[in-house]
């Protein structure tokens, strides 16, 4: 096993996967060399897979109001990134950005779902461990939108803070 797939193999993701499992899996992915500042997947387009990070950083962003871009996180190698487009194949939900040259590894939803229709172990543990780590993630999320209403008057500075930046664009944006 390589030094990357070592790495990998500690994400949450691969969690309970035998050496030959992860593996086995791992050859299904298709490994792409990104360089810095390329978009990798764009918020609202389509979505059909799965990406592994084995070297660099990816910025992950949402456009807020039709103008400015949010960075919502960071993620380094080793990181995961697109795991609902592999769930649902729906549009993807944020903007992925390489920050430094980076290798990823990319497992298509078509491949993906051949590998469940066979009842294959590894992509029936990837499954579980992806809906591990999406509870997990919409605990965290849950939690955030609960101290927002706990704090209401917190919450509206901060609300009128975002919306001043937000005019003050528009402003420059009209020069």
């Amino acid at each position: 096993m390589s030094q990357p797939h070592i790495a990998l193999k500690s994400l949450q993701m691969f969690k309970g996967f035998s050496d030959p499992e992860f593996d086995s899996l791992i050859s299904k992915f298709t490994t792409q060399t990104i360089e810095t500042g390329i978009q990798i997947c764009k918020d609202g387009a389509a979505g059909d897979s799965l990406f592994l990070l084995s070297e660099g950083e990816i910025r992950i962003s949402k456009e807020v109001s039709g103008k400015t871009e949010e960075e919502l996180a960071r993620i380094k190698a080793p990181g995961t990134f697109g795991m609902v487009s592999l769930i649902d194949g729906g549009e993807r939900s944020a903007t992925c950005t390489s920050l430094s040259n980076s290798t990823i590894l990319v497992l298509t939803k078509a491949i993906y779902d051949s590998l469940l229709s066979g009842n294959d172990i590894a992509a029936g543990k990837l499954l579980f461990n992806i809906t591990q780590t999406m509870s997990e993630q919409l605990r965290m999320a849950n939690h955030k939108i609960q101290e927002l209403y706990s704090r209401p008057l917190e919450t509206i500075e901060r609300l009128k803070g975002a919306y001043k930046a937000i005019l003050s664009g528009l402003e420059e944006a009209g020069r």
